[in-house]
């Protein structure tokens, strides 16, 4: 028997933030203020591009190199990115 799959694995297999948040604040009602702001404040989170990357990707466009992108970041919070 698998272990249950817990925290973001969750949200990588398809469930929502507000689901997420829901789940949490059921099992931890004295911090639903901190598991609202996991998903508000999120673009806090992320500290912009890696330096350097943005020229890279500029110079491969450049080079008419065919770019593509891998990720596993939410679909609910990329297009905000």
């Amino acid at each position: 028997m698998s272990a249950p799959r817990r925290g973001n694995s969750q949200q990588d297999a398809g469930r929502t933030f507000a689901e997420a948040c829901a789940s949490l604040k059921l099992e931890h009602p004295s911090h639903a203020g901190l598991i609202e702001a996991w998903i508000e404040r999120q673009p806090e989170m992320v500290a912009g591009a890696i330096g350097g990357t943005v020229e890279i990707v500029a110079e491969l466009r450049a080079r008419k190199v065919p770019l593509y992108a891998l990720s596993n970041w939410s679909a609910e919070t990329f297009p905000s990115f």
